[in-house]
């Protein structure tokens, strides 16, 4: 026979008969749906009954847990990125902008001639060194709405192709 504990059952007359939701606990139980508990293991863990007040009073939580779990961290990633962080503005533009390591081509062009091997996250990588912190806000910013950052005074409308003039 093992002497080990036996586990804590929780009997519905145990619980207080009336509960108030506090966004507190709300906010507890979107983070422990958004890792996976069930509402069962959420009501025990809390000492609340799954169905009384779990699945009555926190519903919504439950059903969009992990959706809202990971719109509030992207958020904050989001944020940083536009603050200036070089590392979250490459995470986003690679996540969220698509830009993706370019396959190995190889050494050789066709005609023999040595290619560079700089792979494009290599590139991103040197780029982005050499923007101010303003500079990437603009591009994660341009990627997010999926426009063309703004034109400089003097520069060319990279959107458009150039018009001649007659003289």
């Amino acid at each position: 026979m093992s002497r080990g504990r036996s586990p804590v059952v929780i009997e519905p007359k145990d619980l207080p008969e009336e509960h108030r939701p506090t966004d507190e606990l709300r906010e507890q139980i979107i983070c422990m749906t958004a890792c996976g508990l069930t509402p069962l293991e959420i009501g025990y863990c809390l000492s609340l009954d799954p169905v009384k007040v779990i699945k009555r009073h926190y519903a919504t939580e439950i059903e969009h847990g992990l959706v809202m779990a990971t719109a509030k961290v992207g958020g904050v990633v989001f944020k940083a990125a536009c603050a200036g962080d070089p590392d979250l503005a490459k995470f986003w533009l690679r996540t969220r902008a698509g830009w993706k390591e370019a396959k190995d081509p190889g050494t050789k062009s066709p005609n023999g001639a040595e290619l560079p091997t700089e792979s494009k996250t290599e590139l991103m990588d040197r780029i982005l060194a050499m923007l101010t912190p303003d500079q990437v806000v603009e591009v994660v910013r341009s990627a997010a709405t999926d426009t063309k950052p703004a034109a400089k005074e003097g520069g060319v409308d990279q959107g458009k192709p150039p018009t001649s003039r007659a003289h």
